[in-house]
């Protein structure tokens, strides 16, 4: 995945740097893509981070269980309907613990998600704007231009009477 994303960047960066006529314009784009892409970087790299933290603590809990298995005393009695009922009750327990932490990292995702397309939907409306106001602006004054011309032309003709 990691070089997926440095392509990503490479090409965006490319668009960014175009230099054809209507260069603006491809530079917002390829700015605006560029920052999509670090932003899904830094995301996968949170995530990564997170995942490695949780299979750090499970490691550890593994290492425990195994030193009290090792360590058991010979004092307790455990036949094996206590034993087959502890089991059931700690795996349900983690189970559910795994599911809450599954539902609440796809609520964080969601919401992460529909954070940056706002953002991205607001950038791009602003630069369509932008794009829309600036052609307006050009047309009407190529109008205007037209329009002068034409009654410079109209003024230097003699009358016809």
């Amino acid at each position: 995945m990691e070089y997926n994303i440095g392509n990503l960047k490479r090409r965006s960066q490319e668009v960014a740097d175009e230099s054809r006529k209507g260069a603006n314009t491809a530079k917002k784009i390829g700015n605006l893509f560029y920052e999509i892409v670090c932003e899904i970087e830094s995301i996968y790299k949170e995530t990564k981070k997170k995942n490695f933290i949780l299979s750090y603590f499970a490691a550890v809990i593994s290492v425990v269980a195994l030193i009290l298995s090792f360590l058991k005393s010979d004092d307790i009695t455990v036949d094996g309907a206590n034993l087959l009922g502890c089991i059931v009750g700690i795996l349900s327990l983690l189970v559910t613990i795994l599911i809450g932490f599954q539902i609440y990292r796809a609520i964080e995702i969601e919401n992460k998600i529909d954070k940056k397309l706002d953002s991205i939907e607001s950038r791009m409306f602003e630069s369509l704007r932008d794009l829309a106001g600036r052609i307006t602006e050009e047309k009407i004054k190529e109008f205007e231009n037209r329009v002068n011309k034409f009654t410079d032309e109209e003024l230097k003709r003699p009358p016809t009477n």
